[in-house]
């Protein structure tokens, strides 16, 4: 049987700035959250780097804690209430490099895993003007789930679903998954 464990059932450690940002970066940022259960706990860490050109790159650290247990998911960032401009009926979203969504807001909610049948493991919300996409960099080819929820007419949830396998015990750290750039 698989548990779901989240940051919603999560203890919040720390949210601290870091005072050397990486080069290129005017802000760097780290989260630490805790999910206990009866079989241990997990350690996570979120980095996020802001750089100068309104991009962001978000690198996750997981420890696995837990007695018997494995961490086969993580999903991050989860950005919500994306839109691009004003109104989000104007906005359209790109999925995977390849499907075209008019107005994401009232989209369903849907996932669909890279890489395979050449998709680009990329969300992108724009307007006639501007826009907001969120892309995996991961060398490791890992499967990633793109995943897009509307939100009741007021935006779209945007996130991306990594496929892991840490076992009781060994910690990993991510490739950058996360990349949003408005």
């Amino acid at each position: 049987d698989l548990i779901k464990i989240s940051s919603l059932n999560s203890r919040c450690l720390a949210v601290k700035n870091i005072k050397n940002p990486l080069p290129g970066c005017y802000r760097s940022m780290r989260f630490s959250y805790l999910v206990e259960r009866p079989e241990g706990n997990v350690e996570v860490d979120v980095t996020v780097a802001f750089r100068n050109h309104g991009e962001s790159t978000w690198t996750a650290t997981v420890k696995n804690n837990l007695q018997g247990l494995e961490v086969c998911e993580l999903t991050y960032p989860v950005l919500n209430n994306v839109r691009a401009g004003e109104n989000p009926k104007d906005d359209t979203l790109l999925m995977a490099g390849y499907y075209l969504v008019p107005n994401p807001s009232i989209f369903g909610r849907w996932v669909f895993w890279a890489p395979g049948s050449g998709l680009i493991p990329m969300l992108d919300v724009s307007d006639y003007q501007q826009g907001v996409t969120l892309v995996s960099h991961d060398p490791t080819y890992r499967s990633t789930g793109l995943t897009v929820a509307g939100q009741r007419k007021d935006g779209a949830q945007l996130s991306l679903r990594k496929v892991v396998d840490i076992k009781p015990g060994v910690s990993f750290t991510g490739a950058e998954i996360g990349r949003a750039h408005v």
